[in-house]
């Protein structure tokens, strides 16, 4: 029997990782050794007396279609396994500072065609996975695979951790890098590292709900700390209705990918309920047992393959003004002098407005009037009619 993918065995994988994890320092992870690493995580209970072994898919590490899969998962566990065994943890007893070296994972398991990895935590890691005493960090397993990046993963649940604790984060230089590459010397030079590691994740996660910003602090002309800030963005103040986020976790839809094309005016939250509802129903007469996944929710919000059903469910055809005299459509026009007697949708110009001041108010849209409706109508086959000192928008069968 095929071996399930994670997000098939539990409705909505979370990783929880206790803090000083989190801030631990250990050498560059790539992106598959970084997965098999929180799906370990992923994979305790969260009432964990005695650790298990892992059993991880190897398709929520590495993708059916990527190539040389095989020689890569081996690869990948080795690297983890070896890169593993010395992390360094913070320790603070009685005032005094120091740290711990530990050797994290017992051991990784994998025979070749398998597609599964076996893989238990050390014992020397275990009172970090079953003390946790309110100092730990959650992140949902979508939202850190959703990024293409290890650094960008790791930068995600430090700043997660940063706003659980509603705190900023400042530390030396050399703390930081060795955070991110253990006792590699890598980005030695400042404004390298700045360039090629911090601003590049940086920019990987300004849509998301890690979004951070960063202050140098400098001794002579010379950067020495950097303190780390979650940076608050339309996505960061927006929360989702208590209903549609529950109906979007049934799904395991990621959240943060909604959020994020909700604020960004590329969907409207109504639309997101449509779609859902749409969906299930579709599924329910069909009577099939199919379980549909976050991914394929995703892609019906993301091709608008509803749009048009949405459209006509919210704002049927409306009555168009009788004074008007029916005025044959100039070809390729978005303007036209009267609406035209076979639209089936209609808005008057005091609905869009009503409409642009929503998404002005409650999504932090920032455009003019014009570019609203040149991205939510007329990319979507509207016209612009005008009748005497008002106009409609018409979509025409």
């Amino acid at each position: 029997m095929a071996q399930l993918s994670i997000f098939q065995e539990q409705k909505n994988p979370a990783v929880r990782m206790h803090n000083n994890i989190v801030w631990a320092r250990f050498p560059y992870l790539e992106e598959s050794e970084m997965k098999i690493f929180l799906l370990m995580f992923a994979h305790l209970p969260w009432n964990i007396e005695e650790l298990p072994v892992c059993r991880i898919a190897v398709k929520d590490v590495i993708p059916y279609h990527s190539g040389e899969r095989y020689p890569r998962i081996k690869q990948a566990c080795r690297e983890l396994k070896r890169k593993f065994d010395s992390v360094e943890i913070n320790r603070l007893v009685n005032g005094k500072e120091g740290f711990r070296l530990i050797s994290a994972i017992s051991f990784i398991d994998y025979l070749d065609g398998n597609d599964f990895i076996e893989a238990k935590f050390s014992e020397e890691i275990k009172p970090y996975l079953i003390q946790m005493k309110g100092n730990f960090t959650t992140v949902e397993l979508f939202e850190l695979f959703s990024l293409k990046t290890s650094g960008a993963m790791r930068f995600y649940i430090m700043i997660k951790s940063c706003i659980d604790a509603g705190i900023h984060f400042r530390d030396t230089l050399d703390n930081i890098r060795g955070m991110f590459f253990g006792k590699e010397e890598k980005y030695e030079e400042y404004k390298v590292f700045k360039r090629d590691f911090l601003l590049r994740h940086q920019k990987a996660l300004e849509n998301t709900l890690s979004a951070f910003e960063f202050e140098e602090h400098k001794k002579g002309k010379t950067v020495v700390e950097l303190t780390f800030k979650p940076l608050k963005k339309a996505s960061d103040r927006y929360n989702l209705p208590t209903l549609l986020e529950k109906q979007l976790k049934s799904y395991n839809v990621n959240l943060a990918t909604v959020v994020k094309l909700i604020t960004a005016n590329e969907v409207e939250e109504e639309y997101v309920a449509f779609v859902l509802k749409h969906t299930a129903a579709e599924n329910s007469s069909k009577k099939s047992n199919k379980k549909l996944d976050g991914g394929y929710i995703l892609n019906r919000l993301k091709d608008k393959s509803l749009y048009q059903a949405y459209l006509d469910s919210v704002n049927p055809s409306l009555p168009l003004p009788e004074q008007v005299e029916p005025a044959t459509k100039k070809k390729n026009s978005r303007q036209s002098s009267s609406p035209s007697p076979s639209a089936t949708i209609t808005y008057k110009e005091q609905e869009v407005l009503l409409m642009y001041q929503d998404a002005q108010k409650r999504r932090g849209y920032a455009h003019d009037l014009e570019q609203y409706m040149e991205e939510i109508f007329f990319s979507n086959g509207f016209i612009k009619v005008l009748d005497g000192n008002q106009f409609y928008l018409v979509k025409s069968n």
